[in-house]
């Protein structure tokens, strides 16, 4: 499996003349992969898709593809936000029904596992998919039953006196002189 990024549109520093070519890159890219199983379109999710997200979506579904769109910087939306912003996502570039959408952010990691899980389910058979999610249940069984078993044990750390470990010159010295301290203080009672 490969995953490809393809120069981005958007904000890329770049003249006409070398994003022109990129778009040549691109096309020829698309219509020749002979391993090509899906294509994401990533759209910054604050803002209404641009004219170029516009007509990249267009083109994509034109060609016969169906872009899974990624809606990124997710976490830059309050919660309350995502789904009315993915709604504009959706309205604007008109989006074929079942178009996938997912918001995402590489700062908090929420869409992380769907994605990862849409991609699998792209590149895996059912019988691979079932063997991966029941390896991955019994590592997650595995840990819980050892934090349980280290919850249930008491943990307690060994005072330094216990140990029989040499004290530190510092702390030597600084506990025999609060002994002498005291002793001459005794001294001075009787």
């Amino acid at each position: 499996m490969y995953l490809v990024d393809l120069p981005g549109y958007g904000y890329a520093n770049a003249n006409i003349e070398i994003k022109a070519k990129w778009g040549q890159m691109i096309e020829n890219y698309l219509h020749t992969s002979k391993k090509l199983q899906a294509v994401f379109l990533l759209i910054d999710i604050r803002h209404e898709p641009s004219d170029n997200d516009i007509m990249m979506y267009d083109w994509m579904v034109n060609q016969g593809f169906a872009p899974i769109i990624i809606a990124t910087k997710s976490d830059k939306l309050k919660k309350s936000q995502i789904a009315a912003h993915i709604k504009t996502i959706k309205d604007v570039l008109h989006v074929k029904p079942g178009t996938v959408v997912i918001p995402f952010s590489s700062m908090s990691k929420e869409g992380r596992d769907e994605i990862w899980n849409l991609i699998d389910s792209l590149v895996f058979d059912e019988d691979t998919l079932l063997a991966m999610k029941q390896e991955e249940e019994a590592k997650r069984e595995a840990k819980s039953a050892a934090k349980r078993a280290a919850a249930s044990q008491p943990h307690k750390k060994e005072r330094w006196k216990k140990t029989g470990k040499p004290v530190a010159k510092k702390t030597k010295e600084r506990r025999d002189k609060a002994k002498s301290k005291k002793s001459v203080n005794n001294h001075k009672k009787k």
